[in-house]
């Protein structure tokens, strides 16, 4: 029973982990609103961002393979022994509350910073529209200043 115990202890750290990994997203998203709401917008910045946050949620998903192992081990002791356990149950609950809270901010902020990379994607795609359009008649002007075979000539219209 006594092992019940320290699987117990495990879990809990396992949660504290995650808790502090949540938060560590949330810092990272506030740096990744920054970015795009920045009139410089970088790509190069966001996606160095995005790749940081990978390796938060990779280590996110070991500890929760790693908690759902252990709770396979302690469930039925759980079930069975509730008083027993119910000082280090609470904990968990309270932890887990706390894992959902960063959750549910988390991705609420999710929305708005992708929301904002849209915003900017948008803007650069009319800018490559203009230049576009901006080159295009450069270019047509170009042509159709070539096609002249005359040279210039210049009337006088005093007689």
């Amino acid at each position: 029973m006594e092992n019940n115990g320290s699987y117990l202890d495990l879990m809990i750290d396992s949660l504290n982990k995650k808790i502090h990994l949540l938060e560590k997203i949330q810092e990272v998203n506030v740096h990744q609103k920054q970015i795009v709401s920045d009139a410089r917008f970088e790509m190069e910045e966001l996606d160095a961002t995005v790749e940081e946050k990978g390796r938060y949620i990779d280590e996110i998903n070991k500890l929760d393979d790693g908690f759902e192992t252990l709770y396979e081990r302690v469930r039925e002791a759980l079930q069975e022994n509730k008083s027993q356990y119910s000082q280090q149950i609470s904990v968990m609950q309270k932890l887990i509350q706390r894992v959902v809270e960063l959750s549910a901010s988390i991705e609420a902020e999710e929305k708005r910073i992708k929301a904002g990379v849209e915003n900017q994607f948008s803007k650069v795609k009319q800018a490559v529209k203009e230049t576009r359009k901006n080159s295009r008649a450069v270019s047509n002007y170009y042509k159709n200043m070539t096609k002249l075979d005359s040279e210039p000539q210049f009337m006088d219209k005093k007689k």
